[in-house]
């Protein structure tokens, strides 16, 4: 808008391979491509077409493609009827990923993203959730993690705590009972109870969230920093809701040392143990009113100096 002709042709062009609803969500306030999104999902023939939509959006948003033949695992029906599904009534909405290609996907990772986050309505995208991630379980094996499968990356999109939190808000009775059915698919797996750990440790469920980032470190100690993380997080949460001044101390100060073992590790490449250690033990040192509060607060102070001076970019710092 505003703009001569020449260069409302320029703009125009330069966007057109990315469809006509990408460009106008990248030039509009979006709302008219929000618009034709919901009602192109909610004009999709029934549960089962919306459910296959769902799942490639899902699965997209995060980087990886659909096979066919998981996807057609998901949903109910005969082989006739499935393949009926995607060959008329998703034409053009779910489309191959490469010409000749077995794997499936939305039209553009633009129209994923919104489908996922904001069209699909709540049950069906947690059912989308569970039938693709447990329909997918069978595949990803050492060797597929290895060589970053579709599959895998979709699992290890859909199941970090930050893209649940991205897909369903801050509803622990929407994200909770997903990790739970999936326990019995992916138990064996030290990133699934890390993320389910994770969650339980954003909602201040401390005993559960230790039990399953000790389950995670169980599983795989050396390299599972993440796990590491996220116990000295939790420790220093915990202090915050200690009743007793010395349980208290005592989970601030564990939590403490493993993020100050984790900035000597990899304070040099990795700016979280210093926002982490910096954010929840000035909150505690807030709540538990100690009389050496100034010389304390001197030191964290000292901390975010040194993580800043390495990350001086990053926003968590």
């Amino acid at each position: 808008r505003g703009k001569p002709r020449n260069q409302q042709l320029r703009e125009f062009l330069g966007r057109s391979k990315k469809q006509l609803l990408v460009a106008l969500k990248e030039v509009t306030s979006g709302r008219g491509f929000d618009i034709i999104l919901a009602n192109e999902f909610n004009s999709l023939s029934g549960y089962q077409a919306r459910l296959a939509y769902t799942i490639t959006c899902l699965a997209y948003m995060h980087g990886a493609p659909v096979r066919r033949r998981n996807l057609n695992a998901c949903l109910e029906g005969t082989d006739v009827q499935k393949a009926n599904l995607l060959q008329n009534e998703l034409r053009e909405v779910v489309v191959p990923w490469k010409e000749g290609s077995e794997f499936l996907c939305p039209r553009h990772r633009v129209i994923a993203n919104q489908v996922a986050r904001e069209t699909a309505p709540l049950e069906p995208k947690q059912h989308a959730v569970v039938t693709f991630l447990a329909q997918i379980s069978g595949d990803i094996t050492p060797q597929t993690i290895s060589k970053r499968s579709p599959e895998y990356v979709g699992y290890r999109g859909i199941i970090n705590f930050e893209n649940m939190l991205d897909l369903f808000g801050e509803n622990y009775d929407a994200i909770e009972p997903l990790y739970a059915e999936l326990k019995a698919c992916y138990g064996h797996d030290f990133l699934f109870w890390l993320q389910f750990g994770r969650a339980e440790v954003y909602f201040d469920h401390f005993g559960v969230g230790e039990n399953y980032l000790k389950q995670s470190l169980g599983l795989r100690e050396v390299g599972n920093f993440q796990a590491w993380h996220y116990m000295g997080v939790l420790f220093l949460k915990r202090a915050r809701f200690q009743e007793n001044p010395g349980l208290a101390a005592s989970d601030a100060r564990e939590g403490e040392e493993i993020l100050r073992r984790q900035i000597a590790e990899r304070g040099d490449f990795d700016p979280y143990p210093y926002a982490a250690l910096v954010k929840h033990k000035l909150r505690y040192l807030k709540a538990c009113h100690s009389p050496k509060f100034a010389e304390q607060l001197e030191d964290l102070f000292r901390t975010a100096q040194s993580g800043y001076r390495k990350h001086p970019f990053d926003d968590a710092v």
